[in-house]
């Protein structure tokens, strides 16, 4: 942080109070910071080295968040662009882990578990897709679970390579690939367009490594990933999770002809629910304490569902 004082003066106009950085990209970063009036903490994405793109991309995932302004989409509390300061949103302050982080610590989930952050994830991606926006990096690091004490929320965050799909003036340079490969559906790592579907492929991966404890493509070359990726091949499912009660949802998200998939996200989570014999998921937004007893108790969880294959 001491070495960015420079870059980071006139951060917040005034307002905000910036504590500790938490988070670092190649671009700019994130901060820990408290609206000083309100005492509010946020968390300010801060763009310090900015090319035409990225200061379009920037500007453009302000207005997505704010136009979105859903339970289980990270939300946007304020943003500058000026001359005398480098730019900034500033969000609400997350507490909690990644599910990138729940998953290394705690490897696979019992399937109730994963059920409850999809559905709160397709309800997210629901609301995206309504908006005519799609996500293209829906990932474990992208999934957020809040919480404490027992209780937690499912958000869904950082929109900075999201599409709107009537963009005039794309941000994408044609041929560009955009996302994290290990999750990217074959048109997108072709480069070729893209819709909900899209994110629909990427969630059904991220289901699977929620349920199988590691990423489906694995690979340790990009070229492989892409590879695996973008082969007309269907991917290979580990066992446990094509005996999952949601392993064929799982495979119909993951087709690689868009065509085969669900059509929506709404689709997507009826079908969830049908597998699993409950009443489709209402709209609560929270989960409830059998989150946290269920992290403590995943080994005996996936054994009992191995056995019962």
């Amino acid at each position: 942080m001491i070495g960015q004082q420079h870059e980071l003066a006139g951060v917040g106009d005034g307002r905000y109070r910036i504590e500790e950085t938490i988070g670092q990209g190649a671009s700019g970063c994130v901060l820990r910071a408290t609206e000083i009036v309100s005492g509010r903490p946020v968390a300010l994405k801060v763009l310090l080295r900015a090319s035409a793109t990225a200061g379009r991309r920037f500007i453009q995932e302000a207005r997505l968040l704010q136009a979105l302004r859903h339970p289980n989409v990270v939300a946007l509390l304020d943003a500058s662009w000026r001359d005398d300061g480098p730019p900034y949103l500033a969000m609400e302050l997350l507490q909690g882990r990644s599910l990138a982080e729940v998953l290394g610590d705690h490897g696979p989930l019992p399937e109730g578990l994963v059920v409850s952050i999809a559905c709160r994830v397709l309800d997210a991606l629901e609301a995206t897709h309504n908006a005519g926006i799609v996500h293209r990096d829906i990932k474990p690091a992208n999934i957020f679970i809040c919480g404490s004490d027992g209780v937690g929320t499912v958000k869904l965050v950082d929109f900075g390579v999201a599409k709107i799909s009537q963009d005039e003036a794309p941000l994408s340079a044609a041929g560009e690939i955009i996302g994290t490969p290990r999750y990217m559906a074959p048109e997108q790592g072709n480069a070729l367009p893209v819709d909900g579907r899209t994110d629909l492929y990427a969630l059904g991966l991220v289901m699977a490594e929620m349920i199988g404890g590691k990423a489906v493509v694995d690979h340790d070359e990009l070229i492989d990933v892409l590879l695996a990726q973008t082969s007309e091949e269907p991917l290979t499912l580990p066992i446990e999770v094509r005996c999952a009660a949601v392993g064929p949802v799982i495979e119909r998200a993951i087709s690689k002809d868009k065509a085969e998939r669900f059509g929506s996200a709404r689709q997507m989570r009826q079908a969830i629910a049908a597998a699993v014999s409950v009443p489709a998921p209402q709209p609560k937004r929270r989960l409830t304490t059998a989150f946290w007893v269920a992290l403590a108790t995943v080994s005996a969880s996936v054994a009992t569902l191995l056995a019962a294959c």
